[in-house]
Order: structure tokens, then sequence, then C-alpha cells
């Protein structure tokens, strides 16, 4: 019996503009080497823009308030036309947000206004 396997892009002649999941877990590991806050940060915003599809605009536009930890959801503002909506939040997503809330001091309640964007803003 002989196994097959599939071809490879450059057997194929295609080029992908995209990260494959093992090349996402090299750069969220890389970034979480950097240390401190910032990659700390970095790491949180590299997962989610690679699970939900997330333009860097997307990213920026995203609020505290968009967060349903209770449910496990995310709510995403799409751009050029796509579908806005809510997305479910896996288990790493939640805990690096929760611990997010509990490094800046403030409780998902009490902080509905804040954007995500000013805690990429935040300094160390």
């Amino acid at each position: 019996m002989t196994s097959l396997t599939a071809p490879s892009t450059e057997s194929c002649n295609i080029s992908r503009n995209h990260l494959t999941a093992s090349e996402v877990k090299l750069l969220i590991k890389a970034v979480k080497n950097q240390g401190g806050w910032y990659s700390f940060r970095n790491s949180i915003l590299v997962l989610m823009l690679y699970r939900h599809g997330l333009r860097r605009s997307e990213a920026a536009r995203l609020r505290w308030s968009d967060i349903d930890l209770k449910e496990g959801t995310i709510y995403i503002r799409r751009i050029k036309g796509s579908r806005s909506g809510r997305h479910p939040l896996q288990g790493d997503e939640m805990g690096a947000i929760g611990k997010s809330w509990f490094l800046l001091g403030r409780s998902p309640e009490s902080e509905k206004t804040l954007k995500f964007k000013d805690v990429l803003a935040l300094k160390k």
C-alpha cells in the first residue's frame, strides 16, 4: 500500500500570503521571549489577529465592552463590507484577556468604555 502526501506549495507554484498555525505558535513564542508587559500584550494581539482573521483597523476598534467572558464571545466590527458578529473565544484567549484585566487593576464590569487599543498604548 502506498501512502499519499499532499503537494507542497512550491511544487504547485502557489505562493501563500498567510501564516500557518505552527508559524503563529513560533511567532507568539518569540514575542513572549521579549519579556515585559509589551510581550504579553503583543502575544494576545497576535493570537487574536490570527484566530479571528482581524485586520489591524478591526483590532484597533475593539472595546472592552465587545468582550463577554461569561458567554465566551467577542464582537468583531468588520470593515470592507464583511459581516460583523460575535466570535467564540477559546480558553487561552479568555485566560489572557482576564489576566490583562487583572494586570490593569480593572474589572470588565467597571470598564465598559475602555477601548482595547488603549491597552496597546500602555507603558510598562
